[in-house]
């Protein structure tokens, strides 16, 4: 069996030519950043999920402002009701979990969908007046932004390949997907 030393880390550096900034090409600089990546969108639901989780009242106050409650009494008839400091910390709990399943690596694209579907519904449903959309506050529309490009980078996780290509490349023949 063939076998091959890594390359060695290599600091980004500027060109002499015009200034260009080249970042190293190794494979441990890219696996490096990636997981810089899971480690930063996940750091951003624990945050959030401990804030919801531990002093849920300015979120509840925030809901409560929202369309949520009305349309929630609407969709059940007014049968259930709707202890929103319950759900509250529920969807703490949620964003605790799926952020650190994000960043350990257990089971990351499922972690990564239920944080989509997750903040999808935050989005809509806190950030946006639905009733008369155009009508939505500047900052609520700066968070629903802010949501969006989260949201663009949840895909990436959950749509990622589920062995990088450069482990597929380095493994032995036996070890190689077989192509049908």
């Amino acid at each position: 069996m063939l076998e091959t030393t890594p390359e060695p880390f290599m600091w980004p550096t500027f060109s002499g030519r015009g200034g260009v900034f080249r970042l190293p090409s190794s494979r441990f600089s890219s696996t490096m950043f990636r997981h810089l990546g899971y480690l930063l969108q996940g750091a951003i639901f624990i945050g959030s999920g401990l804030s919801k989780v531990t002093a849920p009242a300015d979120t509840v106050a925030e809901i409560k402002k929202t369309l949520f409650p009305k349309l929630f009494n609407e969709l059940t008839g007014g049968a259930v009701k709707l202890d929103l400091t319950l759900l509250t910390q529920a969807i703490g709990v949620a964003m605790l979990l799926f952020g650190t399943m994000l960043i350990v690596g257990f089971a990351r694209r499922l972690a990564a969908w239920a944080l989509f579907f997750l903040l999808a519904a935050i989005t809509a449903f806190v950030h946006v007046n639905l009733e008369n959309p155009k009508a939505t506050p500047l900052p609520d529309m700066i968070q629903v932004m802010k949501n969006a490009s989260i949201l663009g980078s949840l895909l990436v996780v959950a749509n990622a390949p589920r062995f990088p290509k450069a482990a597929v490349r380095n493994a032995s023949p036996s070890d190689k997907p077989k192509r049908s």
